[in-house]
């Protein structure tokens, strides 16, 4: 009889050490699984901000050459849109508004 306590015992603790082991197993995979989801989402995010750092450089390179454009460009491009002002009879004084941003829609365009 006592042999056969001894033996379920054993047997019990037996099933527990295995239910332990299975119950460990599966955490390490999810934590690999987690980790791995983790660099990618990094990863992600890092080229996300590579992106968007890259299309503010642009416009930060286009507002430079717009700053640091010509004034003579900037007055030959006054000129032509006095002559096309002339040729349809429009007065300059009188459309100041639209010819001071056709002239800043020019230069912002021909970069």
């Amino acid at each position: 009889m006592q042999s056969l306590i001894t033996f379920t015992k054993t047997a019990a603790l037996r099933t527990q050490v295995v239910r332990a082991a299975m119950i460990s197993q599966p955490s390490v995979s999810f934590a690999k699984i987690a980790d791995k989801e983790k660099g990618d989402e990094k990863n992600f995010f890092n080229k996300e901000d590579e992106k968007l750092l890259k299309g503010l450089l642009k416009k930060m390179n286009a507002q430079v050459k717009a700053v640091e454009q010509a004034p003579e460009e900037c007055q030959k491009s006054a000129d032509a849109l006095k002559e096309i002002f002339k040729k349809h009879k429009l007065d300059e004084a009188t459309h100041k508004t639209l010819f001071d941003n056709l002239v800043d829609w020019k230069n912002k365009f021909s970069q």
